[in-house]
């Protein structure tokens, strides 16, 4: 079967689309929390749903969610600040992002990745960020190198 008769024509999420995202990953988080979990990761990475907003590759919207680099942080920037209102610390949000797409034309640039981290950083409401890299629709992506950054220290993984 071909993969777009599985999955579908995509479409451009609406307003209220992104609203129920939104509210769908703060339940998830709740209901984690509430099950024990220490924590939760939200994966903006490998052309996941949240990197397809962080992407000038894959969001070409002309909204608030899309355009700049900072209009498309727009959707993390949302579920951070949602999240830690219903899981305040000590509960763990980690957020794992990709250094750049390494797509030839269009996609996210390490720049780009650098401004995403130092906004997480500075937000205070992130206690770990995961840096990894590429977009799974190209085999050359670098997907298995990654490191990640906990209160300042660097630990790499093969």
């Amino acid at each position: 079967m071909a993969l777009d008769r599985l999955l579908g024509t995509p479409r451009e999420a609406t307003l209220e689309d992104i609203d129920a995202i939104v509210a769908g990953f703060v339940h998830g988080a709740q209901v984690a929390k509430e099950a024990g979990f220490a924590g939760c990761q939200l994966h903006g990475a490998h052309g996941f749903l949240l990197s397809q907003f962080l992407s000038p590759y894959t969001n070409r919207r002309t909204d608030e969610y899309g355009g700049s680099p900072e209009k498309r942080l727009t959707l993390l920037k949302r579920l951070v600040r949602e999240i830690r209102q219903v899981c305040p610390p000590p509960y763990c949000l980690s957020v794992k992002l990709s250094s750049a797409d390494y797509m030839a034309e269009g996609g996210s640039t390490t720049d780009e990745g650098l401004e995403q981290v130092r906004w997480l950083s500075e937000c205070r409401m992130v206690d770990l960020i995961k840096i990894s890299g590429g977009n799974a629709e190209n085999s050359t992506s670098k997907l298995h190198s990654s490191s990640s950054t906990v209160l300042g220290q660097k630990f790499e993984s093969s």
